[in-house]
């Protein structure tokens, strides 16, 4: 637990995550020291993510399933709307925005870790494997 906290950068990668305030997550997140971060997700059944943060900048791109799911309780026609309109582009917004806030906190190292300081973690150090050449270890 030591040296992950005390990485530079991460990639954390999940399958059906469990969270208690949304569905299971599914994620391929590589994040580092400085807030960056680029990946993908999805939360339950509902569609794909693709977020990006680089500096103050946060972008994100999102399949239509997604779009629908965030557009849950709308008319029907302003959820089509938006997503003829949005489709399957890139939208780019400041990371503090109200809007991107929640999602760019994903890409906060610091964050995420704090979660696992000082707690006794059921994790285990698994096998050691290599990741785009790197030396990584599994945690089962």
């Amino acid at each position: 637990m030591k040296a992950t906290t005390g990485a530079s950068s991460l990639t954390i990668k999940g399958d059906d995550v469990t969270d208690p305030e949304m569905d299971s997550i599914t994620l391929d997140l590589a994040v580092d020291s400085k807030g960056e971060c680029t990946g993908s997700l999805s939360i339950g059944d509902e569609g794909t993510a693709d977020p990006v943060k680089t500096g103050e900048t946060f972008s994100m791109k999102s399949d239509e399933k997604f779009l629908r799911a965030q557009s849950e309780g709308e008319p029907k026609e302003e959820a089509d709307a938006t997503i003829k309109m949005i489709g399957d582009r890139w939208l780019k917004s400041d990371a503090s925005s109200e809007d991107a806030k929640d999602m760019a906190a994903l890409c906060d190292l610091d964050e995420l870790l704090s979660e696992f300081k000082d707690v006794k973690s059921p994790a285990r150090k698994g096998e050691t494997t290599t990741v785009n050449g790197q030396d990584a270890i599994t945690l089962t």
